[in-house]
């Protein structure tokens, strides 16, 4: 065979070979990246519905505050008192939040593991639903102690208090919950927004998580 013909032959192979070579890299690596931008879209809609639940319960204990001060202002009934007794004590459950079933708790890569290992989701959830038990056994229990007498107004006064600092404790410690799912809201929003060439620095993101949280003088992680 003539010299040049092997040439351009064994030419021809190389560039054959290294099409296919890099054709199968690009395709496994876009494969990659569609499963990240999947996986990142699960935990962006998981992460937006803790949020929203998060405001809801929020709104909801605001409330009792407002209709706590109603009772000490107007004249109710012992009756009054049972039926925010049991209202209280539908709601037992329904404002528990589990921030770290499905894909939230799941980390993609070796930073995210990091960030997730330092923000320890579970003991969040944890604290954050043993503060809703406390506060719903205190508004729930606020008919056994009301006194419906008026001339012992000012004890209702201390019971109005004391169930009032109980709830604003919870409804700070959610707005807490709230910054820490914003900022891996704000993480995944990043990653989807330039997937390809991203960097995660655990160390800075952590910097700027615990900067904003000392801001509100509330517990850095």
């Amino acid at each position: 065979m003539d010299t040049n013909i092997k040439t351009t032959l064994i030419s021809a192979i190389v560039s054959l070979v290294i099409a296919m070579g890099t054709s199968i890299y690009n395709t496994r690596k876009n494969i990659k990246i569609e499963k990240e931008i999947y996986f990142r879209k699960e935990k962006i809609e998981s992460l937006k519905e803790k949020i929203q639940k998060l405001e809801d319960i929020g709104d909801f204990y605001n409330e009792q505050i407002v209709k706590l001060t109603s009772f000490y202002y107007n004249d109710i009934s012992l009756d009054d008192l049972i039926k925010y007794h049991d209202f209280i004590s539908n709601q037992i459950y329904k404002n528990f939040v589990n921030f770290s079933e499905g894909v939230i708790n799941i980390p993609f890569n070796n930073q995210e593991k990091d960030i997730l290992d330092r923000l320890k989701l579970e003991n969040l959830k944890i604290n954050f639903n043993s503060e809703i038990t406390k506060t719903n056994s205190k508004l729930k229990n606020i008919y056994a102690s009301w006194d419906l007498n008026p001339e012992f107004k000012t004890d209702n006064d201390n019971r109005l208090m004391s169930a009032s600092e109980v709830m604003t404790k919870l409804i700070r410690y959610k707005f807490k919950t709230k910054i820490i799912l914003n900022f891996l809201l704000e993480l995944h929003l990043n990653e989807m927004s330039d997937i390809k060439t991203k960097k995660i620095d655990s160390e800075i993101l952590m910097l700027k998580l615990n900067n904003e949280l000392k801001k509100y003088n509330l517990k850095e992680l």
